[in-house]
């Protein structure tokens, strides 16, 4: 078996064993922050993105047009991410969301505003808000 984190087969403080693994057998995952997002959750997008791709790893950001502020536009700039398109939403083997406690207010694209983008693959849920719902697997 293949993974894609490179610390797969490395036991990490406090993340559970199990999110580590449903991480590393995803190829292809939607990286998806809150709506307006602000520098936090850029940079746990971004850098999320930057860390997990190689190895036949292909990470694409949750980036609606209009979404991004002009503020934070050089961060985009900086870290040449891929952003994801609604195909890459359909065929994503996974989602890892980040900073975001509840799923209405995941910035994903318009069209998957009203229906279930997620679509039973897995979803990983990584926030710091004492306000989240536990939405993720």
């Amino acid at each position: 078996m293949t993974t894609c984190c490179p610390s797969a087969s490395k036991p990490v403080a406090k993340v559970p064993r199990d999110v580590m693994d449903r991480i590393a057998m995803m190829r292809h995952p939607v990286v998806v922050a809150h709506v307006v997002p602000d520098t936090d959750a850029l940079g746990s997008m971004f850098g999320f993105a930057l860390a997990y791709s190689g190895d036949g790893c292909r990470p694409k950001v949750a980036l609606p047009a209009g979404s991004l502020s002009q503020k934070n536009a050089f961060m985009y700039d900086w870290a040449k991410v891929e952003v994801a398109s609604p195909e890459d939403y359909k065929s994503a083997d996974g989602f890892v969301v980040l900073d975001t406690a509840k799923k209405p207010r995941c910035n994903v694209e318009p069209v998957f505003k009203d229906v279930d983008w997620t679509a039973g693959r897995p979803v990983i849920n990584i926030d710091h808000h004492d306000t989240n719902t536990q939405f993720g697997d």
